[in-house]
């Protein structure tokens, strides 16, 4: 709808959407009007400012549990420190598709989906080790010439070789083709 407004008004989608997220924000606060609630919901508002928090709890099954739930799951299993540690941590390597917009807030979204969707994948068979890169590079190059089974040999040969590779769905706004980042294990 907001796409249909900015085409027809010229008014930016994102403008519409903030318009939207500003008047749900009113009609939860006056929901939530205990204290653990509203604290919760507060910072959760403060987290959205760099993550749309509801395409997040809607790809992990949780955006009709309340603040302190959602609060809690972001907490535990996205790892989210205080928000401004949060705005310090958005980092990590991008390839960036040229096909739509690059809209920040979703490419950090994105992210944030990845990590988590990682946190859910088993540890690497082998441990990471630069040196060994030149190995791996020779492997990926054949299972992409044999052109059979390719995610599934790719995701055991980048294991081998300490390496975590998921496929998560894109979202809108935010045109990613890879993504890439470095912790170890126990972080995610």
């Amino acid at each position: 709808m907001a796409q249909k407004l900015e085409e027809t008004l010229n008014i930016p989608a994102e403008h519409w959407l903030s318009i939207q997220d500003k008047y749900l924000a009113d009609i939860k606060s006056a929901k939530y009007s205990n204290g653990k609630e509203l604290q919760a919901f507060n910072l959760l508002l403060e987290y959205n400012e760099m993550y749309d928090l509801r395409n997040i709890f809607k790809s992990v099954g949780i955006e009709n549990k309340k603040p302190s739930e959602q609060l809690g799951f972001c907490k535990d299993y996205l790892h989210f420190g205080t928000p401004a540690m949060q705005r310090q941590t958005i980092q990590g390597k991008f390839h960036k598709s040229d096909k739509t917009g690059l809209d920040t807030r979703m490419i950090a979204t994105w992210a944030v989906l990845a990590k988590y969707e990682a946190s859910q994948r088993p540890s690497p068979i082998g441990a990471y080790d630069y040196k060994r890169m030149d190995e791996l590079e020779e492997s990926l190059r054949y299972i992409f010439n044999k052109n059979h089974n390719t995610c599934n040999l790719v995701e055991r040969a980048l294991s081998e070789y300490g390496i975590k590779f998921c496929i998560v769905p894109k979202i809108p706004r935010a045109s990613i083709d890879g993504y890439s980042f470095y912790c170890r294990d126990s972080e995610i």
